[in-house]
């Protein structure tokens, strides 16, 4: 069957976005009240088989897979000062600085973090850093795929998840700040990975009474027939 032209442009940035993804980092920039820069750097962290983690040097070793987190560096109270912002993942694919919320002076993170042959598991999260009453700052979560809340329900005819990209942009005029577009797709019993049957679309803006992204609008679609 021939998709619509449309449809078939949308599926088609789905499956590429990982190809066209962002530099990831490192990104310098200020993310707290002070003038100096902070850094959001893709740390290298070299895992063996049994699980065990650590940070080169030295370089990862013939029986240690070389994964990835990102990190904030910053200085506290005149010290070297870092924070973990995301999970442990085995590439970075997308890292952005970019003011998402729209609703404090200081930028966001934005990141897309894979792992797995296909980059069908995964970390994506927008990040704030924020204050903390007498102590260093921290990160804070304002969104974070996949999670209970930001997971959609597999549609009924579907068998199980497929793939998933997400797009922060200013999707509506409705909304301040930028809004999150998550595509997701389904497949059936009889598909292969690659061609999906049900695609899903979502759109989270920021809310500030809840600080955090919230859903506003879902889809779900046939993508192919029988």
């Amino acid at each position: 069957m021939r998709l619509a032209a449309p449809l078939a442009l949308l599926l088609l940035a789905t499956l590429g976005s990982l190809a066209r993804a962002d530099e990831a980092g490192p990104v310098s920039a200020n993310l707290d009240s002070d003038p100096d820069l902070e850094q959001v750097v893709p740390v290298q962290i070299c895992e063996s088989f049994d699980g065990k983690r650590r940070v080169p040097p030295p370089a990862c070793g013939d029986k240690e897979f070389p994964r990835h987190r990102i990190v904030i560096e910053d200085t506290c109270n005149g010290m070297p000062y870092t924070r973990d912002v995301s999970s442990v993942q085995d590439t970075i694919y997308r890292l952005r600085v970019v003011d998402a919320d729209g609703a404090t002076q200081r930028p966001e993170i934005f990141f897309d973090a894979r792992s797995g042959a296909t980059g069908r598991g995964g970390d994506i999260r927008v990040v704030r850093y924020d204050p903390v009453a007498d102590a260093c700052w921290k990160p804070h979560r304002l969104f974070r795929y996949p999670a209970r809340d930001t997971l959609g329900r597999i549609p009924r005819g579907a068998a199980g998840h497929d793939s998933f990209s997400a797009f922060l942009g200013n999707f509506s005029k409705r909304f301040n700040g930028r809004e999150i577009r998550m595509i997701e797709t389904y497949v059936d019993r009889d598909d292969a990975f690659c061609c999906p049957s049900f695609r899903r679309i979502t759109y989270f803006r920021y809310r500030s009474g809840r600080n955090k992204y919230v859903r506003y609008a879902t889809r779900v679609t046939r993508i192919k027939t029988r």
